[in-house]
């Protein structure tokens, strides 16, 4: 394999959401474009140019129905869904994964990393207890993240000689896949009753709760050399997640590289 390109990286991203678009618009499902690629379409066009990431965000019902018809909808073999539903992901939300390529995330063991992929977050149910909820998630983010990490990375080599003895004890005990399945049940469990506002209780790094109304009204907005959906109010949607100032971009030592190395 040979390494990619920012372009070529990003002309993947792009290949797998107009995949995801059209398989949702042909079935009627909704998505909308969540944190820094809505973001990037409304500020920048599309993508924020020290971001490598593309993200979604779905309605639980809608979200598990194209996770459960995903091999059947798609007709390119080369995109996988991965997801904790189907005890395959690591992770606490799905993703649609490119087979062609590969992505060594650095931090993560390599039998964990994948191809290039974009995200897809669902959206539960507000209730009073989502304060438990989000605890319950957080926790089970912290054990998970423990156990797939790569035991070769450490900010010191105590950290390094710690991984290496902690880790492979962890992931036996923990397994990754069932405790990402078990937990997607709980969040799950949140839609179970309808509610005003959906919340994102498996995103990496933020918690969201959006208004309903946030989400299902739609418009489409010009991302690079394509089109998706994000919300029709995308300037509540933005204040909601970025604050009043999120036209302005952030300093240039604020931003955060992501230490992958991404190969075709």
């Amino acid at each position: 394999m040979k390494p990619m390109s920012t372009e070529e990286h990003r002309t993947v991203l792009l290949d797998i959401a107009s995949t995801i678009h059209r398989i949702c618009d042909e079935h009627g499902l909704v998505y909308v474009l969540q944190g820094g690629s809505l973001l990037g379409a409304i500020r920048h066009g599309g993508f924020i140019p020290w971001d490598h990431d593309f993200d979604i965000m779905m309605p639980r019902h809608d979200y598990d129905t194209l996770i459960e018809h995903w091999n059947e909808w798609c007709d390119d073999p080369k995109y996988q869904m991965i997801a904790p539903s189907l005890k395959n992901c690591p992770y606490f939300f799905a993703k649609v994964v490119d087979t062609s390529t590969y992505v060594k995330q650095i931090y993560i063991a390599d039998e964990y990393c994948t191809g290039a992929w974009v995200d897809i977050f669902p959206l539960d149910g507000v209730h009073d207890n989502v304060d438990e909820i989000r605890q319950k998630v957080l926790h089970a983010k912290r054990t998970v993240y423990t156990a797939i990490t790569d035991t070769s990375s450490g900010s010191t080599p105590l950290i390094k000689a710690a991984k290496k003895v902690v880790t492979p004890i962890w992931k036996r005990i923990i397994k990754p896949y069932e405790m990402t399945y078990k937990t997607d049940q709980l969040m799950r469990s949140q839609s179970a009753e309808p509610t005003d506002a959906l919340a994102t209780f498996s995103t990496t790094h933020s918690f969201l709760i959006c208004p309903i109304d946030l989400i299902f009204r739609r418009t489409l907005v010009p991302f690079e050399d394509r089109e998706y959906w994000g919300p029709a109010d995308y300037e509540a949607a933005l204040v909601n997640e970025f604050g009043e100032n999120w036209r302005t971009p952030m300093p240039d030592g604020d931003h955060i590289e992501k230490e992958s190395r991404y190969f075709l």
